[in-house]
């Protein structure tokens, strides 16, 4: 069972605002997190979804 998965992005504030929404009507909602750094949404049975701040770009 995967517990949590994490995205790097390159534009957290954005992405949190399209991950509220993009959730929304499945119900998942932002849980924790630290401005600046990562948010985490509870998707359920214990699970988690977290988007971080990406240092720099990855390939």
């Amino acid at each position: 069972m995967i517990d949590h998965i994490t995205v790097a992005v390159s534009g957290l504030t954005k992405s949190r605002l399209f991950y509220e929404r993009a959730f929304a009507p499945l119900g998942y909602t932002l849980f924790f997190g630290k401005e600046s750094v990562f948010w985490a949404f509870d998707i359920g049975n214990g699970c988690l979804f977290e988007i971080q701040q990406a240092d720099s770009p990855r390939l």
